[in-house]
């Protein structure tokens, strides 16, 4: 079996990594268990002790099953794949209108043993616009938010 690109990589530098790299606004990608396949991921929030974090979907398309409603249609951000964006490879949406929790030594796991779950950072104003849908989704409770620190 060829050795993954992260297994070259000394553990200190690998922490070191993670401590730079996973936080809001990070894309990464891993196996998802509700999806049953690996999806991408927007880090959008962090609750104040930083061991929760707050992760939104990428999808490639609205589900018009789970969102049939233009409001709730709505609720998803549209990224078109440019130089901007390189951690996505087609145009998608972000689906802000649920937040999916994850802790932070679950997601630092995940990227200890595999360094290229990481994606890249999304640019400054796609992530206001994502906080400004999350902050203003009434699919999401409002202790939910405040939890994430996504409270307008």
């Amino acid at each position: 079996m060829t050795p993954l690109l992260g297994d070259h990589f000394s553990d200190e530098y690998k922490w070191q990594f993670i401590k730079d790299n996973l936080k809001v606004g990070s894309v990464i990608k891993f196996y998802c268990n509700i999806a049953e396949k690996e999806k991408r991921f927007v880090i959008i929030g962090e609750k104040y002790d930083k061991k929760v974090f707050a992760l939104l979907y990428i999808n490639t398309e609205i589900n018009l099953y789970f969102n049939p409603t233009p409001e709730l249609q709505a609720l998803h951000l549209p990224l078109h794949c440019n130089e901007d964006r390189p951690y996505i490879d087609h145009d998608c949406f972000v689906a802000c209108n649920a937040l999916i929790p994850y802790s932070y030594d679950y997601l630092a796991g995940l990227m200890f043993n595999k360094i290229d779950i990481y994606l890249g950072t999304v640019i400054h104003t796609d992530l206001k616009n994502m906080m400004l849908l999350v902050k203003t989704a009434k699919t999401i409770r409002p202790r939910e938010k405040k939890d994430f620190g996504l409270f307008l």
